[in-house]
């Protein structure tokens, strides 16, 4: 499964984080393996992604690193798996728009909020 992992520097400060992983590295247990992230441009809070079979070594990891950082995880899919869930036979729409909701044009694709996105080049690849 993949993780979209937001970590939080604790009180804004990256330093304690560089200057850890620099000393330790990951830190992640065996399974749990590191995809990509990118860094806000304030430097307070990284994006990662994060795969593992077994939730229980992300929160291994997450427990090594909770003295200097917040976490939210999300479960995620890509594109492509998405794609084909929605598009499968049996796939129903689970909820309607809200009430007030007004639909947009180019609309194909629905986020958490309820709210149409456009379909974008290459979202479904």
């Amino acid at each position: 499964m993949l993780y979209m992992i937001i970590e939080h520097f604790r009180e804004g400060k990256p330093r304690p984080v560089y200057e850890r992983f620099r000393q330790r590295g990951r830190l992640a247990p065996e399974g749990l393996q590191y995809v990509s992230s990118w860094v806000s441009t304030d430097l307070r809070h990284c994006y990662q992604v994060m795969e593992c079979a077994d939730r229980a070594l992300l929160d291994e990891w997450m427990a090594a690193w909770s003295d200097l950082v917040e976490f939210e995880v999300i479960p995620v899919l890509t594109s492509a798996e998405a794609a084909a869930q929605v598009l499968a036979p049996s796939h129903r729409r689970a909820r309607q728009p809200r009430a007030g909701h007004r639909e947009h044009g180019a609309c194909r694709v629905r986020h958490a909020r309820g709210c149409a996105l456009p379909l974008a080049p290459g979202l479904l690849t």
